[in-house]
């Protein structure tokens, strides 16, 4: 007997604090009770371990996160994914690059791609993929439709004291963001395009409330993350 959802992270060095945020949203509705999470740090494991997880599971969705820069060995992986497990799998990409470039992220093979902010836009996806609800109209995803190229709209900006910083049940911890937004809007960056350009900051309790729990983990290299300080 197949069990039901899985959600596979593939969780490199270099967007695991964006995926900590994600699944620290995802604990704060109680996804877990009926999603199986798996997270890998390395192509090879992902690949190896693939096979038994299709099998076990009804529906299974594959997040990525990447820059520019990782789009070279991003390609190859979600190449090789899709050629063997086709619709047997759904992918999904977030992210700066994504973001910014949604149709060339879905030439590449992506499912869908989660533009901007993906705490609530991707708990309201996850949970339509789940129920095989149609999630043509979740605010915040590009996707191939019929008629081309798709994009539902953005979503507005999420209330930092709303979600964690990090994801504590599953023990991922990372630097604790204090800062969204940044209004300068350099030309080179990402960050105003994903997170707006007005400052959005976490209180100063809530900040407080996540560094005690780190504490409590035995914790003790705790850092913060802000866009522009």
């Amino acid at each position: 007997m197949q069990e039901s959802t899985a959600f596979i992270c593939y969780y490199t060095k270099h967007n695991r604090n964006g995926f900590n945020a994600l699944i620290g949203a995802l604990e704060t509705r109680n996804c877990f009770q009926d999603v199986k999470l798996y997270v890998f740090r390395k192509e090879g494991n992902l690949l190896s371990s693939l096979d038994s997880i299709v099998k076990r599971h009804s529906k299974v969705i594959i997040g990525f996160s990447f820059f520019t820069t990782q789009l070279w060995k991003i390609y190859p992986v979600i190449k090789k994914l899709k050629q063997k497990y086709g619709k047997r799998i759904v992918c999904i990409a977030g992210g700066p690059h994504p973001t910014g470039d949604p149709l060339g992220t879905l030439r590449m093979g992506f499912d869908i791609v989660v533009r901007g902010e993906g705490e609530e836009t991707f708990i309201e996806l996850l949970r339509r993929l789940e129920e095989n609800e149609g999630y043509e109209n979740v605010k915040g995803i590009a996707f191939m439709a019929e008629e081309g190229y798709h994009f539902s709209g953005w979503r507005k900006p999420v209330d930092l004291n709303s979600y964690p910083p990090f994801a504590v049940e599953h023990s991922l911890f990372g630097p604790i963001e204090i800062t969204r937004g940044c209004p300068f809007a350099c030309y080179f960056c990402q960050t105003p395009r994903i997170f707006g350009t007005k400052p959005r900051h976490r209180t100063v309790e809530n900040i407080c409330k996540y560094v005690k729990i780190m504490k409590g983990k035995n914790r003790t290299d705790i850092r913060f993350v802000t866009p522009n300080a």
